[in-house]
This record gives C-alpha cells, structure tokens and sequence, in this order.
C-alpha cells in the first residue's frame, strides 16, 4: 500500500473491501470474529481469506496491474473457474436446448478437440472486459491456445464478446529453466525479444 498515491490511498482506504478487512482485525482471534456473525470457526476462516485476497486484488489493480489471476475478486476468480469447468456443455449446446441459449451458435466448433483446460491465464482490457487464455495439451502432446474475451458484469456474470485460436502455439520450442521477467504480472521482454532467445 506505500507505493499507492495519496488519492489512491484513500480510495482505498475507503473501499468496502478494506472496511472488511478493518472490521475482521477488529477482533484479538477469529473465534471472536465468528462469534459476532453467528457463525462457525470454520466460516469464519473461509471469509477472512476472502476478504484478504479481496483486497490484495484492490491493492494490485490500485498499483496497476492488469494481469494474473490475483487481480480478480473472490467472485470474479470463481466465475472464471465455473466457465472453465463448463466450457464442455458448449459442445453440446446444439442438442440441448437450454445451452444453446447461454453459449453462440459456432462455439461448438471452435472448441472441437479441446477435451479439458490444462492451464488458463487472463488479463484485463477495461474494467470489467478480459481477455482469458486457456491452454490445453491434445492427445499428441501439441499445445492449443485460445483466447476469450469476455465481460464480468457486477454480478460477476460471464458475457462471451468473442475468442480466437492462437495459431502460433507450439511453433516455437521452450527452453528449459527459460524465465521470462515479469512486472506488475505481464512479461518485460516483447514477442520478439523471446522469439529471438528460443530460436537463437
């Protein structure tokens, strides 16, 4: 939070997610903060870690972060994860009726093939438009990117704006114990710069 400006300080000092943080170390232990919400220990530990991831998303996009899952919320992150995990029903959408309607007509054929999300990253565009990257190993190995992008209303509901194949995945080999610098979440060395370190 020393990094902030002075008017970002205060935006955050006066944003929900840090009342909610105030107002749970308000409390010597966590069975007290239970206690007073009527709830389980358990409960309880599940709200405090979410409201600190809350706020550490707060602080990061305050920073200028505009990549990497921890800029999202606790309920954007869990959206994201239930598109994920029913991206398949897409595939099926023209045999059932009620998909149809929450997925577009040609999303079943542009995820042909993708069986299972291997991994996914996402960075932010606007607000509350990202683009999602989901990376997937097929059967022979060869990896298939694709991008989404998509927008997270308040309600943390999932708009798919469009999404694309990234035709350059897997043409370039990886090297081994290859890190790639990173600030504030996104790579410091531009497409070329690391085209050049692999092929060289």
């Amino acid at each position: 939070m020393d990094e902030l400006l002075p008017t970002q300080m205060q935006e955050l000092l006066a944003s929900q997610e840090y009342q909610d943080y105030q107002h749970l170390h308000s409390f010597a232990k966590l069975k007290d903060y239970a206690d007073s919400l009527g709830i389980s220990k358990a409960v309880a530990q599940k709200r405090k870690d979410q409201i600190i991831w809350d706020l550490r998303a707060k602080i990061l996009l305050a920073m200028g972060w505009d990549a990497t899952r921890e800029i999202l919320s606790f309920s954007q992150y869990n959206a994201i994860l239930r598109f994920i995990r029913n991206l398949p029903l897409a595939a099926n959408c023209k045999k059932d009726e009620r998909q149809s309607k929450k997925y577009p007509a040609d999303l079943a054929s542009f995820l042909e093939g993708i069986e299972r999300i291997d991994d996914w990253g996402i960075s932010m565009e606007d607000n509350r438009k990202f683009r999602l990257y989901l990376f997937h190993l097929d059967a022979d190995d060869q990896p298939v990117l694709v991008t989404f992008f998509i927008v997270l209303n308040r309600r943390n509901t999932i708009k798919i704006d469009g999404y694309l194949k990234n035709e350059l995945a897997g043409i370039h080999p990886i090297l081994p114990n290859m890190l790639v610098p990173k600030h504030k979440g996104k790579s410091m060395w531009d497409y070329e710069t690391i085209v050049s370190l692999v092929d060289a």
